[in-house]
């Protein structure tokens, strides 16, 4: 189906951690670095006498993107994170007083296919220079997930979305259910970078072992600097406007089985080679229902979170701990309350 379907992830846009004692040491009171860089044991805030630490920051932002540290010196980005914290910080509070709770194996499961994500990505460095651990990061999942159900149970069952509305949706953006050329190829990739006359000739040489008889796949796989490389060059099937114009034009010209001229793009040098080509029907109402229900019902949840959110912040006691008068108006502006 050719639907373009932006579904809403709240698992960790909307959690809080609220600690006061986490490390073993007292809190202090008084900031002196924020928002210029995140220490860990500065209450930066008060949220309904609630305290926000630096580490509660660190610890959310650097949970699900390790390279957040080297943003924790930045004095815009750590009043964003301060506001999404308080956000999460208040949806917490209502999860809590709803009686919203996650089981430990829950949380064990989550934290084992983060460990497992973030394998690769420099978590654990991450972690050590900004003075968090394991103990961090669980406490970070814990309140995640309690918001997530909240929002899952709690504020999606106030979500409504009639047949009447799915259908107004299909019938005002028919430019995703029209039928579309597509076609099935391969390619092997030069990527840019210096000596761009000695690349153009690599991939020169390479096609005319292509079309000389060469299996093509076995030469992406030994050339191509693609991610596509190790399968082959397989790209699978896609539409024109999947691909830059440059690549579509030239792989939408090709017959099944031919081999283009050498193609540029901002990626680099290509040759392409067409494996199939065919033409999808019309999408109708009801095949494309099932996901115009899903993505209005996304839409709507979002708007309730927002509006929930803001109702809360209008009765919310938010204390800044750090020196609000210090900031630029641009600063004050990312800094709502």
């Amino acid at each position: 189906m050719n639907i373009a379907v932006t579904r809403q992830v709240f698992l960790t846009v909307w959690a809080v951690v609220i600690l006061s004692s986490c490390s073993g040491s007292e809190t202090k009171s008084d900031v002196g670095t924020f928002p210029d860089t995140v220490v860990a044991d500065e209450v930066v805030a008060m949220v309904n006498a609630a305290p926000v630490t630096g580490r509660d920051l660190a610890s959310f932002s650097i949970a699900y993107n390790p390279a957040t540290v080297d943003s924790l010196g930045s004095r815009v980005f750590n009043l964003e994170l301060l506001n999404g914290h308080i956000d999460r910080l208040l949806l917490h509070q209502q999860a809590a007083a709803a009686g919203i709770v996650v089981t430990d194996s829950t949380v064990q499961w989550f934290l084992s296919r983060l460990y497992e994500a973030m394998a690769n990505r420099n978590f654990a460095p991450a972690l050590n220079q900004a003075g968090l651990g394991a103990a961090d990061v669980e406490r970070t999942v814990r309140l995640d997930l309690v918001v997530r159900r909240f929002i899952e149970t709690v504020i999606a069952s106030q979500v409504e979305v009639s047949d009447e509305a799915a259908r107004t949706w299909y019938n005002d953006n028919p430019e995703f259910f029209e039928p579309r050329d597509s076609v099935h190829a391969r390619h092997i990739l030069i990527s840019n970078g210096d000596n761009m006359i000695a690349r153009s000739q690599a991939i020169s040489d390479i096609r005319a072992r292509a079309v000389a008889g060469e299996d093509f796949a076995k030469l992406a796989r030994e050339n191509s600097q693609g991610p596509t490389g190790p399968r082959g060059g397989d790209l699978g099937y896609f539409a024109h406007r999947d691909m830059v114009p440059e690549f579509a034009d030239v792989a939408f010209s090709l017959k099944k089985g031919e081999i283009s001229e050498v193609v540029q793009t901002s990626f680099g040098f290509h040759v392409i080679q067409v494996l199939d080509r065919k033409t999808s029907k019309q999408v109708t109402f009801e095949e494309a229902r099932p996901d115009i229900m899903a993505y209005l019902r996304d839409q709507e949840l979002n708007q309730l979170v927002q509006n929930r959110l803001l109702r809360a912040r209008e009765s919310a006691i938010i204390e800044p701990k750090f020196d609000i008068g210090g900031l630029t108006q641009r600063e004050s502006a990312t800094f709502t309350r």
